[in-house]
């Protein structure tokens, strides 16, 4: 009668014993006893009953059993379960870390840019109309971007003069419909060189001028058009005036 009881109550169970799906496969912990009446009981690392299989649906002796990684029934061994827990919190917070890291990588934007841009300013104005390229991340209103471009021109004596500078800029954006307007702090790293006869051949100041640049611009679609100014009142840290105007066309991502 107390096994025709078992069966009726278990029998859910008995449908499901055979695969023994958990963790992975089986638990690192988890075993089996078969006890005197032939009861194969499958018992987690806590000691819970998973499973129970009657004797008439394996063929097992009376003992107590582990799981090898493949799921077969090996003679017991002790598990380390403080060691079995601490693995089990690591990966967990492992997860936690990733998840947190993706949230912040789905909350960053990226565009990329390109512009012509022109210098202003009798100290300047002689060199040409060049391109410039450049990448923006916004977290935000936030805007974190960084540009360069080099600037030339060839001088009565054949003398080729170049202002090369690479830009870091820290704005903040302000919407108004599709119109932005991103006024930032910017810092400048600008080398000038020279090469031809009775030159050095090379760089003849460079330094890190701190100043400033403001952007405006239109959305539309994934595009923005924008002109932006970009001021210092050093340049290679000299005392002159360095002024830039730009013109061009961004990609937002």
């Amino acid at each position: 009668m107390k096994t025709l009881i078992l069966s009726i109550l278990l029998l859910p169970t008995f449908i499901l014993s055979d695969s023994y799906l958990q963790d992975g496969l089986y638990p690192e912990c988890s075993y089996v006893i078969v006890d005197q009446e032939g009861w194969k009981i499958h018992m987690n690392q806590d000691g819970k009953v998973i499973s129970m299989t009657p004797k008439s649906k394996h063929n097992e002796k009376t003992g107590k059993y582990s799981f090898d990684k493949f799921g077969n029934l090996v003679p017991f061994r002790e598990c380390n379960k403080s060691s079995y827990k601490s693995s089990k919190n690591t990966t967990k917070d492992s997860k936690v870390d990733i998840e947190i890291e993706i949230d912040l990588f789905n909350n960053l934007d990226f565009s990329v840019y390109g512009a012509m841009s022109t210098p202003f300013g009798k100290n300047i104005d002689m060199y040409e109309t060049s391109p410039l390229v450049g990448i923006e991340i916004k977290l935000g209103n936030y805007i974190f971007a960084i540009d360069g471009i080099m600037y030339e021109y060839i001088n009565e004596s054949s003398v080729k003069k170049q202002i090369l500078s690479n830009n870091i800029f820290l704005g903040y954006k302000l919407d108004v419909n599709k119109f932005y307007v991103v006024p930032s702090l910017a810092i400048y790293d600008r080398k000038q060189q020279e090469w031809g006869a009775n030159t050095n051949n090379g760089i003849t100041s460079e330094g890190i001028d701190i100043g400033a640049k403001i952007e405006i611009g239109y959305n539309f679609n994934q595009f923005s058009i924008f002109a932006s100014s970009n001021y210092s009142t050093t340049l290679s840290e000299t005392e002159q005036t360095a002024t830039f105007y730009n013109l061009g066309l961004k990609y937002n991502f």
